[in-house]
């Protein structure tokens, strides 16, 4: 079935996805043998400065695991600053990305890392901050930071696992200590 108009289908009381073949419907993945960590270097981050962020994933598995992408967009970071869960920067705030389905497939063992630079601009406020990095595969639910999500502004999401799918969100955390650096003295 091709479908010219999905916005005629809709008013037609259609669901999107709705006498689409399989392969363009995207179903929750089962991506629990994932397993994932956060680093950031250097160890002690200085305004100013940028800090380097990594988000690797592993194949624990037995058997190779292909993981689904909707767009270009496989990961994504966010920043808050740990006393009041504030989020200061989104890895892909600002970016576009190609909207083209891929399939990336993870041997056993097998790892894929991600980088990012958090600059860290001049005006960042010394102290903690979370840095949550996490996969954006099909099926998972997507999120965004928003003014348009009362009581959630501000928070880092809590990435749900899709009822009875099986899926959970695949995630790492790291705590970046910032210090504002030395003051020049004239």
């Amino acid at each position: 079935m091709r479908i010219r108009n999905a916005g005629a289908l809709l008013a037609a009381g259609g669901a999107m996805g709705a006498g689409l073949p399989a392969a363009a419907q995207m179903p929750p993945q089962d991506l629990s043998s994932l397993r994932a960590t956060l680093t950031s270097a250097p160890a002690k981050a200085v305004v100013g400065t940028p800090v380097t962020l990594t988000f690797t994933i592993l194949n624990s598995g037995k058997l190779p695991l292909p993981i689904t992408f909707a767009s270009g967009k496989q990961f994504d970071m966010l920043a808050t600053q740990a006393k009041t869960g504030k989020v200061v920067w989104q890895q892909s705030s600002g970016m576009m990305y190609m909207m083209m389905v891929q399939r990336v497939t993870l041997a056993p063992g097998a790892k894929k890392v991600f980088t990012a630079s958090w600059p860290l601009p001049p005006g960042t406020a010394a102290g903690d901050y979370t840095v949550r990095a996490f996969l954006t595969p099909t099926g998972e639910l997507p999120f965004q930071v928003s003014s348009a999500l009362p009581g959630r502004r501000g928070e880092i999401p809590r990435r749900p696992t899709l009822p009875g799918s099986g899926t959970t969100s695949v995630h790492a955390d790291a705590v970046v200590r910032v210090s504002a650096g030395a003051r020049r003295v004239s």
